[in-house]
């Protein structure tokens, strides 16, 4: 069987504990190019002076505690926001657009020194969605120690219970998108059942997913990556099936943590190669024929088509993604 064969290859190769390209102090980020000053923050792209953020994709700096998921525009001195772009000065928001100086906010468009607010567009100075003048606004926000945690707290709770008992929320947020479904998508065509995507054509089955075409089952892949089936973690590749963790790549299938190559079948940790099969180096012609050959014996094995099986998996239930999606106790995990 080609499984338990590529486990040997996969076992023995040294492997980096996190990958961080391109990038100038940022050793604590993972899945992760072109940072400066990043720290304890996973699929972070093109930022700088981030501290525990995901997702954030592109032009962020000065940033804490936020989850983005967009690359349309980034973040700067926002402090625990989700699913915003092009904010500035923002804290504690989920979908904010085009805003600034927005505290407490939920689904604001716009706007900016708004406080405790939610469904706005292009507002100025609202304090619970009612509109006051810019003395007016500052007395009111005033009001709190924004220093203190206790009063964090409170507003927090505040905020919590006003977007769940009086704020408008959509059935998914898809906007600028034709033929789309899913929920957090954003100017692209023929999307379904995607999540987290921006800039996407063609694809399906696919979350946090920016700047891809022609893709399916695909997780955290994007930025100009192109015929892309059953995969994990890439940028920049072409044609990458059941492959994982590997950047600026084409015409791979079967691969773990290979950079840089093309035309690679069941290879892990390979940089700048080509033609190569289980990490061995062959010439075209020997290459696709030896390829064809394990396809043919994969097919009647059963194992060609479909992503490394979960026993291959390095990690345990509680360290990966799927236990935020899915929560399982330490007995049903195991």
């Amino acid at each position: 069987p080609f499984f338990p064969q590529w486990l040997e290859i996969q076992l023995k190769v040294p492997r980096i504990a996190l990958l961080t390209k391109n990038s100038v102090n940022s050793d604590y980020t993972n899945h992760a190019n072109n940072n400066k000053n990043c720290y304890m923050s996973f699929g972070v792209m093109d930022s700088e002076n981030m501290l525990y953020c995901t997702n954030i994709w592109k032009e962020s700096r000065d940033t804490v505690d936020c989850y983005l998921g967009n690359s349309e525009g980034g973040a700067e001195l926002a402090y625990q926001c989700v699913d915003s772009a092009k904010i500035y000065k923002c804290q504690y928001g989920s979908l904010l657009r085009n805003c600034n100086d927005c505290f407490y906010c939920y689904d604001l468009r716009g706007c900016s020194n708004c406080f405790l607010s939610y469904n706005l567009r292009n507002k100025q100075y609202c304090f619970m969605n009612k509109q006051y003048s810019p003395e007016e606004y500052s007395k009111l926000v005033n009001q709190y120690n924004l220093g203190s945690f206790a009063v964090r707290e409170e507003l927090f709770a505040k905020y919590r219970e006003i977007v769940a008992q009086n704020a408008v929320h959509r059935y998914a947020q898809i906007e600028n998108s034709t033929n789309a479904t899913g929920n957090v998508i954003f100017q692209s065509k023929n999307a379904q059942h995607l999540f987290d995507a921006y800039q996407v054509e063609d694809c399906a089955y696919s979350i946090v997913v920016p700047e891809i075409k022609d893709t399916l089952d695909a997780y955290h892949v994007g930025f100009d990556s192109e015929l892309v089936y059953e995969s994990h973690a890439l940028i920049h590749c072409y044609n990458v099936h059941f492959s994982h963790l590997s950047y600026h790549n084409s015409n791979l299938e079967y691969c773990d943590s290979c950079h840089n190559s093309e035309n690679l079948f069941a290879c892990v940790g390979l940089r700048k190669n080509n033609f190569c099969i289980f990490n061995k180096q062959y010439s075209e012609t020997e290459y696709h024929a030896l390829r064809d050959k394990i396809i043919a014996h994969m097919i009647s094995t059963r194992e060609y088509g479909q992503f490394f099986p979960v026993q291959l998996s390095p990690f345990g239930y509680n360290e990966t993604t799927g236990a935020t999606y899915m929560p399982l106790a330490k007995e049903e995990a195991l």
